[in-house]
């Protein structure tokens, strides 16, 4: 009874997420064809990214409490405070940072190339590629990040930096999971691009269904496992010292 009440909950939050996500596309493309730019647009569109932002830390409490048999107490149980939501929104920012980090101090690496006899084309086309692959690399070890701010109360470097080592010498694992998840969006996209609303309605509601929550409780369980072989007790540490 307990798992089918938070399964039921997994599946509203995700639909959710999918309906702000649809509708706030929607949304912008209506107010651009209406003439509605500067302030309007960016404040409706910050309300999505907040919304967005506390649907997504609530299925990180909900997840938490479902793979640790919590009873439901009270609506609190899963909101997050404001606390929370900025450092979720400050890590998120960080990660971003490190990734176009990443790309460019790949690029600078490169730069040199650019007098020999390799094409630019080809140059930087490499450049690029590297530069992802080892972004998403980085992506992949910080992925539990949401969870330290949610459990542990981290700070978003913190948070980043408990993720790093928790996942270190677990990044087959990890692969499989986060590459799950991006095959997924991708076929949503593809479905979404042949433009047979009656096929994407049917593959939303297959993920939103079964293949998202299981998923995520999979994620879950993951990083219960993971941070089960480590000492939380210890600082994190550098980036560099749980490569």
């Amino acid at each position: 009874m307990l798992y089918r009440q938070y399964y039921l909950r997994l599946v509203a939050l995700c639909l959710g997420m999918l309906l702000l996500h649809t509708f706030s596309g929607k949304l912008a493309r209506y107010m651009q064809h209406m003439g509605l730019y500067g302030w309007k647009l960016w404040a409706v569109g910050l309300l999505c990214v907040i919304l967005l932002l506390v649907l997504q830390l609530s299925l990180v409490r909900v997840l938490l409490r479902a793979i640790d048999q919590k009873e439901h107490r009270s609506i609190k149980d899963y909101l997050p405070e404001a606390r929370e939501l900025l450092y979720f929104f400050l890590s998120l920012l960080l990660v971003l940072g490190f990734m176009a980090g990443v790309i460019a101090a790949v690029a600078v690496l490169f730069w040199p190339l650019a007098y020999t006899d390799i094409q630019l084309d080809m140059l930087s086309s490499l450049s690029v590629l590297i530069g992802f692959l080892l972004s998403f690399l980085f992506l992949t070890r910080v992925c539990f990040y949401p969870f330290f701010i949610i459990e542990q109360g981290s700070g978003p470097m913190e948070a980043l930096r408990w993720s790093f080592r928790v996942t270190k010498g677990n990044l087959g694992k990890l692969l499989l999971i986060v590459l799950f998840f991006a095959g997924v969006h991708l076929l949503q996209v593809y479905v979404n691009l042949i433009g047979s609303q009656l096929l994407w309605a049917t593959f939303s509601l297959v993920n939103v269904m079964f293949v998202v929550p299981y998923g995520l409780i999979l994620f879950t369980v993951s990083y219960r496992q993971m941070i089960a072989k480590r000492n939380l007790k210890k600082a994190p540490g550098l980036f560099i010292k749980n490569i």
